[in-house]
């Protein structure tokens, strides 16, 4: 897996932050950062065409500040873009809470690249070359099902499931009971389902008990002269 910059995080002080949706009419808006005038050009107008408001900027910094800033039903989002990347650009909107459907479109389509992006929030990837009314249909999808708050880190029955999987295996690895006696008493044992009342007795499978004792009572070397020794007996014997 390819390297991770570290986080490039804004202040978001002191901006506006309006994402609700609810109660507006109107035609729905998009929100396109893409820094390709030309293609960026062909796909708006197509946008345009299906119904859409397209908002256009060819910088990542200042589609963060329309984004933070507007109600937005759809965010297209490019990869490489000026001033700021796309990552860091949906990294900070997720951060700002802003909910908004970000579609990333970009020509970078190694799995690792599409996993990051999902991992940091994006709704849905799209890569280059791609098929107008497919992607067309892909927003009026994401435009439907609204902007819940969705956080980026999914926590349930105490585990967390955090983005480029940066969690400590300890959150999640099972807790051991205290070995005791041999090497292998506190992970080959299991206990069987007693009686309310009855005693817990712990129960250890056949081949779980020789691995114990053999752990516990090496069996003995030879001395290396008797196994020479017994070595040319068997070989006499074979040649008689």
């Amino acid at each position: 897996m390819t390297g991770h910059r570290l986080p490039t995080l804004i202040n978001l002080q002191g901006v506006a932050l309006s994402h609700g949706l609810e109660n507006r009419t109107g035609p729905l808006r998009l929100l396109l950062v893409e820094d390709e005038r030309s293609p960026a050009s062909a796909l708006g107008d197509a946008l345009r065409d299906d119904g859409w408001v397209v908002d256009h900027t060819v910088d990542g910094r200042e589609g963060l500040r329309l984004a933070l800033q507007g109600h937005y039903d759809a965010i297209v989002l490019d990869f490489m873009l000026p001033t700021m990347n796309g990552d860091d650009v949906l990294r900070n909107l997720r951060a700002g809470k802003v909910w908004a459907p970000v579609l990333m479109l970009t020509a970078k389509d190694g799995d690792y690249d599409q996993t990051d992006a999902f991992e940091l929030g994006a709704d849905d990837y799209v890569t280059r070359p791609f098929s107008t009314p497919v992607l067309l249909a892909r927003l009026q999808a994401l435009a439907r099902r609204g902007a819940p708050e969705r956080p980026v880190a999914l926590t349930t029955g105490g585990l967390i499931d955090a983005p480029f999987r940066t969690r400590s295996l300890e959150t999640v690895r099972p807790r051991l009971p205290p070995q005791s006696g041999t090497a292998t008493a506190g992970i080959l044992t299991t206990k069987r389902h007693q009686p309310s009342g009855a005693s817990s007795a712990t129960t250890v499978p056949p081949w779980a008990r020789t691995i114990s004792e053999t752990i516990a009572s090496p069996r003995p070397v030879p001395p290396v002269s008797l196994v020479r020794e017994s070595s040319r007996r068997t070989n006499r014997s074979k040649m008689r």
